[in-house]
């Protein structure tokens, strides 16, 4: 084997042993019902909490900064995408992870995702999300899919002022996906009627401006 192949193998080899970082991106307003238990989800998982907030009134930042979050205000500009897009720029992660208050990654999949992204080969992770629901949206949990967990990058970003997406984004950039059995639990839907109703009376006036 001559010197420089030797050399070769050796870098590759490093790369492969490298443990690749993850930043958690969140944007919140007034979340402290919800926003310990998700940061008690992934504390052990994340080397970074990014925490964008955009006009919290109640004890949201303090809950975030016992857990040691690199905390930003922004403007809420009616925008969900460029909110994401503003915590995303603030992430030095290899891989990002995002979730918003109400939603837990269980410890049993933390595994799975190292396992997933130390591998190096996959740049999205596509995962389940299940839904508790109530009320005036029925009493059976809703599943859907979504790649949530993917490489950082400069050219990433998100689309849409309302149910922002990312996955435009990640098949301009031709992201190798993977599908996972790794399930995010969404708490979000099953409140009170009353706060139901006026999340739908805060999507449908985005909507009509959109």
């Amino acid at each position: 084997m001559s010197k420089k192949h030797r050399k070769k193998v050796k870098k590759h080899g490093k790369e492969a042993n490298k443990q690749l970082s993850i930043s958690l991106s969140m944007i919140v307003k007034n979340e402290e019902k919800f926003l310990e238990g998700c940061l008690q989800s992934v504390k052990d998982l994340v080397n970074e909490i990014i925490i964008v907030d955009i006009g919290s009134t109640d004890n949201t930042k303090k809950i975030a900064e016992k857990f040691g979050a690199k905390i930003y205000d922004h403007e809420w500009k009616n925008d969900f995408a460029e909110a994401r897009n503003f915590a995303l720029k603030k992430t030095s992660g290899d891989w990002v992870i995002y979730l918003d208050a109400d939603e837990r990654l269980p410890q049993k999949y933390h595994s799975d995702v190292k396992r997933i992204i130390n591998a190096n080969q996959h740049d999205a992770l596509i995962t389940k999300i299940r839904s508790e629901v109530s009320g005036p949206l029925g009493n059976v949990p809703h599943f859907q899919t979504y790649p949530r967990i993917f490489r950082n990058g400069k050219k990433i970003k998100f689309v849409y002022p309302v149910h922002e997406q990312i996955l435009p984004s990640l098949i301009d950039q031709k992201f190798r996906m993977i599908q996972t059995g790794i399930m995010i639990e969404h708490l979000g839907y099953a409140q009170d009627d009353d706060i139901i109703y006026d999340k739908i009376d805060r999507n449908r006036e985005f909507l009509e401006q959109q």
